[in-house]
C-alpha cells in the first residue's frame, strides 16, 4: 500500500521525497514562500514551514546588524552581542578595525573598542603615570578631578600609600600627617 503525501494527501505511486520521517510527492514538497521544490536543496525552517535558502534569507533570516546580509551560513559561529547579531568579520573595532570576536569589548558612545584603542582614545588616564584605567575591576582613588593608581596616589616626600589616609597640600604637593 503506497504512503500519502504530507501536503496533499493523496497516494504516492512514483517518486517519493522524504523529509523528517514524512513523504511527499517531490512536487508537493515545496518552499513556502516561492513554492519551488526543495528536493536537493538546504532547507530551512521557520514557524513550521519549509524553505529554500534564498526565502529563508530575504524573508526570515536574521541580518547582520553592520552589513545587514543575511545571517545563514550554517558552518560560521555569528557573533551575537548587546542584542544585535554581526558576521565575525563585520563585527570590529571602531577604531583598527580588527574583529572584536572573543575579545573583551569596551564602548564609547555607541561604538565599540578593542582595549588598546579604548585605552589611547577613550579611556580615563591616571594623573600621576598617565596610563590608562580600563582594567576590569582597577580601584583608583580619585582627587581634584583626576583619578590615580592607588600606587601612584603617594604622599610625596616618604611614597606613602595616601589612599584612604588624611593628607596636605603643600606647594601643590601631597603630603602625609607624618610627613606634614
Amino acid at each position: 500500500m503506497p504512503d500519502n503525501c504530507e501536503a496533499c494527501h493523496n497516494a504516492i505511486r512514483d517518486t517519493t521525497v522524504t523529509f523528517e520521517k514524512k513523504t511527499f510527492h517531490p512536487e508537493c514538497f515545496v518552499c513556502h514562500q516561492c513554492r519551488k521544490q526543495l528536493s536537493g536543496k538546504s532547507i530551512f525552517k521557520h514557524e513550521g514551514h519549509n524553505y529554500d535558502q534564498d526565502c529563508y534569507a530575504l524573508f526570515h533570516a536574521k541580518k547582520c546588524a553592520v552589513c545587514y546580509h543575511p545571517l545563514t551560513d550554517t558552518n560560521v559561529k555569528y557573533v551575537t552581542y548587546d542584542g544585535k547579531s554581526f558576521h565575525p568579520d563585520c563585527f570590529l573595532c571602531a577604531k583598527c578595525k580588527k574583529t572584536l570576536q572573543g575579545k573583551a569589548i569596551y564602548k564609547h558612545e555607541s561604538d565599540n573598542y578593542c582595549k588598546d584603542c579604548y585605552s589611547t582614545a577613550h579611556a580615563r588616564k591616571c594623573g600621576k603615570c598617565h596610563q590608562s584605567l580600563v582594567e576590569a575591576n582597577v580601584k583608583y582613588v580619585t582627587y581634584d578631578d583626576q583619578a590615580f593608581h592607588p600606587h601612584c596616589f603617594l604622599c610625596t616626600k616618604c611614597q606613602k600609600s595616601l589612599q584612604g589616609e588624611e593628607f596636605y597640600i603643600v606647594d601643590h604637593d601631597k603630603v602625609c600627617t607624618e610627613c606634614y
